[in-house]
């Protein structure tokens, strides 16, 4: 996998941003660097040009008045010693404050002091001096800056015609009598020819307005009178009185030597503002890189912040269709409502990357709600179905059931045995039609209102014990004086039923179920508790959630073996009744109805004798006659009394299912995601006493489950075969029934006699 892979964009970005500064950052600096280089080394040229130049200048004349001094002391033509001692001085002052130590300078003075003085020896050290002098000025002229090479060219000039002129004042200063003899001569003529040679080079190049002053002196007398006295030198022929030779030397020379330091003296300041101008040319280069990088880092700043604004963007719109769109999308399809293509994210105009990617995700948002429109049209075509197999099984047991109201008035009186049966097998039908009506819930249909007046809660109570298997262990207390209103009033009774034969499931043998009622802040509460072991307090949090929230029909499949927990959080949802379980006061698990003020009602219209107890209208399990006094059969049974014909159930919502006794015989942990109860047959108090000891009383004879027992269909059919025996030869019996009801009575027969 790459690197960059494993990178976020954040990350890459701004990896990017500093790879860009870093380069022009080293750009910049390789391209100022150097010239700020160039720059240092100008200002130090120009500082040493300024410091060195003027004084290498002063050192060049004053070894050029020393020589002439000398020449004269030696022809003995005026100065005396003194005035030589005094020149030697200034010339040891101008040397200090230079770095040149020429030492031909020693030894022309000790061939100047000796008692029989050379003057050319002198003079050759003289000349050696002033070279060396004059060879420093111009190295350090030379090396100021290529760009002032024109400038140094008259300067070195002057320079060098301004000491040929002084080597030949010198010559005829040392000359006896004006004369030159002919090695002198000669040396005199090579002086002319270079003096004139660099002034040729100084009329070339001299810069105005210094090339106005140089023509100005070439035109002088003195430069005329200077001009005539070489030529007569190089003839031979002794001076004429009439050439003042030293004075117009001395005017030539002056002035040539004012050229000379006006020309060093501009050139320091070409140096020095060469070198201002570098040292400027390399900060504007610095800046102007520095703000070039600054603008380019700046641009990719902003355009790495917009990629980011832009993937923040797309990463929030997906998360919000993810986590709130798409869910509402999801929730308004599975309820059946409409969803069209305005309540779908919008796909743009795919024109960079980031759009497309906002439309993938609003193309896999279309998609998903259009598999969700299929799930949701199977899952409707699948509850269809099953409402309407419940609803004809719910016909059939109608049927069943006014059948055997028909056998229960015309056998009653006569056997008491098969009254028992018919009872017994009227239970299971009865249990039997609440199974199909939990399919009725589950699949969105509603349960039938057979009641048009308001039912007593001691009415419902009775009607959901009677549903649930196991009512001979429950104890039914009522202390609450309300009634339901008669829409709710079936659906409340199933969903009492479900909790009731949960607990009787769940219960041990011989422990007894009860069910209380009572009045609590305008609400009417009714409690089922149990004697089982109860769920850890994690499981009961969970299964609380499921009652107070019903889930989907996902969980419903994974755990179907619970269907009452769903059924009932479905009806508890759908009236907004609140369920909750928790641990009961003696162990075992407690489950509390809240039945909201909005199902309950005023007491009916009817009139009725308050000291009469509340007594049970026509409902759903088996129960006594609606009014007046009771029916027995001789037996002194009660007879069952027929409900009405309009009992049919019709469509609705629901939760989980209780676990069955098989499943709990079997061990091992449930295959479901809800938490499971084990049905405890064998169960002992926690002081180590038995059911009958705890209770202070005889045990109730509870029933006890088996696998077998929990499937209603199988004792219906091997009733019915008992029933046939019975109607067929109602005296008698045949002798296989009479020999295996001896052997294999169920415990809830016996529990019913």
């Amino acid at each position: 996998m790459p690197i960059s892979a494993k990178l976020s964009l954040r990350t890459l970005l701004r990896t990017i941003a500093a790879v860009v500064t870093a380069g022009l950052a080293v750009l910049v600096i390789a391209g100022t660097v150097p010239t700020f280089g160039y720059a240092a080394d100008l200002r130090d040229q120009a500082r040493t040009l300024r410091r060195d130049l003027p004084a290498l200048h002063t050192l060049a004349v004053e070894l050029q008045a020393e020589r002439t001094l000398t020449g004269r002391f030696i022809a003995r033509r005026g100065p005396g010693r003194a005035e030589l001692m005094a020149q030697r001085t200034r010339t040891n002052n101008a040397l200090r404050r230079t770095l040149v130590n020429p030492g031909e300078l020693s030894q022309a003075r000790a061939a100047t002091d000796l008692p029989e003085p050379s003057v050319r020896v002198a003079f050759d050290h003289y000349g050696l001096a002033v070279a060396t002098t004059l060879d420093t000025m111009e190295s350090a002229a030379a090396h100021s800056d290529a760009d002032q090479t024109d400038d140094v060219r008259p300067l070195l000039g002057l320079l060098r015609a301004t000491e040929a002129l002084a080597q030949e004042d010198a010559l005829l200063a040392a000359a006896p009598n004006g004369r030159l003899d002919r090695g002198s001569q000669a040396a005199f003529a090579g002086t002319v020819a270079l003096m004139h040679h660099h002034l040729g080079v100084v009329a070339a190049n001299i810069p105005e307005p210094d090339a106005d002053t140089y023509r100005g002196l070439t035109l002088s007398h003195t430069w005329y009178a200077v001009d005539r006295a070489q030529d007569v030198l190089l003839a031979g022929r002794p001076l004429p009185s009439e050439v003042q030779w030293q004075a117009a030397q001395q005017d030539v020379y002056t002035r040539l030597d004012a050229l000379a330091g006006r020309r060093l003296t501009e050139l320091t300041a070409q140096v020095a503002a060469g070198s201002k101008a570098m040292s400027d040319r390399a900060w504007t280069l610095a800046g102007a890189g520095l703000l070039g990088a600054a603008v380019v880092a700046g641009t990719v700043l902003a355009v790495a912040r917009h990629l980011m604004r832009r993937a923040r963007s797309v990463r929030s719109s997906a998360l919000d269709v993810a986590n709130h769109q798409l869910p509402r999308l999801l929730a308004r399809v599975q309820q059946g409502r409409p969803v069209g293509p305005a309540d779908l994210p919008p796909q743009g105009d795919p024109y960079d990357e980031f759009a497309q990617l906002s439309n993938v995700v609003a193309l896999l948002s279309e998609k998903v709600v259009d598999s969700a429109r299929g799930a949701h049209a199977e899952r409707r075509g699948f509850e269809r179905f099953a409402e309407g197999v419940s609803l004809r099984s719910a016909t059939l047991i109608m049927a069943i059931l006014r059948s055997l109201d028909d056998l229960q008035h015309r056998y009653g009186d006569t056997d008491r045995a098969l009254l028992e049966d018919l009872y017994h097998l009227d239970h299971l039908i009865i249990r039997m039609r609440r199974q199909l009506e939990n399919l009725l819930v589950l699949s969105g249909g509603t349960l039938a209102h057979p009641h048009t007046a308001p039912v007593h809660i001691a009415n419902l109570i009775v009607d959901a014990a009677g549903e649930a298997r196991g009512y001979a262990a429950v104890v039914k207390e009522f202390h609450a004086q309300a009634w339901v209103v008669p829409e709710a009033a079936s659906e409340l009774t199933h969903l009492i039923a479900e909790l009731i034969e949960n607990a009787t499931t769940y219960s041990p043998s011989g422990y007894q179920v009860h069910v209380r009622a009572y009045e609590a802040g305008g609400h009417v509460v009714i409690e089922v508790e149990d004697k089982g072991r109860a769920p850890e307090a994690a499981d009961l949090a969970t299964l609380n959630e499921r009652l107070s929230d019903a889930p989907p029909y996902s969980l419903l499949g994974e755990s179907a073996d619970q269907l009452g927990l769903f059924v009932a959080g479905r009806l508890a949802q759908r009236h907004g009744v609140r369920v909750l379980l928790d641990e009961g006061r003696f162990g075992g698990v407690r489950a509390q109805v809240l039945v909201p003020p909005a199902l309950l009602t005023d007491r009916p219209a009817a009139p009725r004798d308050p000291d009469t107890p509340a007594r049970p209208t026509p409902g759903r399990g088996p129960q006594p006659a609606a009014a007046g006094t009771p029916v027995k059969t001789p037996a002194g049974l009660v007879r069952r009394q027929p409900r009405p014909a309009a009992e049919a159930p019709a469509r609705t919502p629901a939760r989980t299912p209780a676990r069955t006794p098989a499943q709990a015989q079997a061990g091992g942990p449930p295959p479901a995601l809800l938490p499971r109860r084990v049905p405890g047959s064998n169960f002992t108090d926690p002081s180590g006493q038995s059911p009958a000891e705890a209770t202070g009383r005889a045990p109730v004879p509870a029933q006890e489950y088996t696998a077998l027992d929990d499937s209603p269909l199988d004792t219906i059919e091997t009733t019915f075969t008992q029933l046939q025996y019975a109607l067929a030869d109602p005296h008698g019996q045949d002798p296989e029934h009479t020999q295996h009801a001896e052997h294999t009575e169920t415990p809830e027969k016996d529990a019913h006699r």
